[in-house]
């Protein structure tokens, strides 16, 4: 369960987290028993996450069943249509493209002389700058699927610049697998 549906008429008309503590002059509401919430139209309330892809469907309308002791929500899942798909791809494209640029940015200073990496940890990072100049060009040709992906991939180790330069072979190995699974 994951709050209280409140119904009136048959219709739900809202949804919350917790019962109220006070409701129609009742102090202490969220203390009845569940017969007597019940009688004053409140039932469990749990939704259910229907599943979709983002790039070829949204969600609409919420859609509720009332059973005779719970409620259950859902959303309707939409399909886009061909125009909505198209800027679906382009702004994850340009997402992406921005989250490759910051990774690019942040790792710019390795071109220094005095960068204190060991010859193996600037090999890296060189193979993993060359892995974003790949993944770079790849972007137009990418499916949904393959962005978000790549999306996730880099949003994940993007989250701590530091912890991310520390770890940059994982995610040089992530990229190699995006690369290879979009076929390079």
């Amino acid at each position: 369960m994951t709050g209280y549906a409140l119904v009136e008429n048959g219709e739900v008309v809202s949804t919350m987290d917790s019962l109220p503590e006070k409701f129609n002059n009742i102090s202490g509401f969220n203390k009845l028993s569940p017969a007597e919430i019940k009688s004053h139209g409140f039932y469990p309330y749990s939704y259910v996450a229907p599943s979709y892809d983002g790039f070829t469907q949204q969600l609409g309308n919420f859609s509720f069943t009332i059973g005779s002791n719970s409620v259950t929500g859902t959303r309707e899942v939409i399909a886009l249509s061909a125009d909505d798909m198209a800027a679906q791809k382009a702004s994850a494209a340009a997402n992406a493209l921005s989250l490759l640029n910051k990774i690019s940015y942040d790792t710019d200073w390795i071109h220094l002389s005095d960068n204190g990496l060991s010859a193996d940890e600037l090999a890296n990072y060189v193979a993993l700058r060359t892995s974003i100049n790949t993944a770079k060009g790849l972007l137009s040709g990418m499916t949904g699927v393959a962005l978000q992906n790549l999306i996730f991939d880099l949003r994940s180790n993007s989250e701590d610049t530091n912890a991310r330069l520390l770890v940059f072979s994982s995610s040089l190995i992530a990229l190699k697998a995006i690369i290879d699974a979009i076929g390079a």
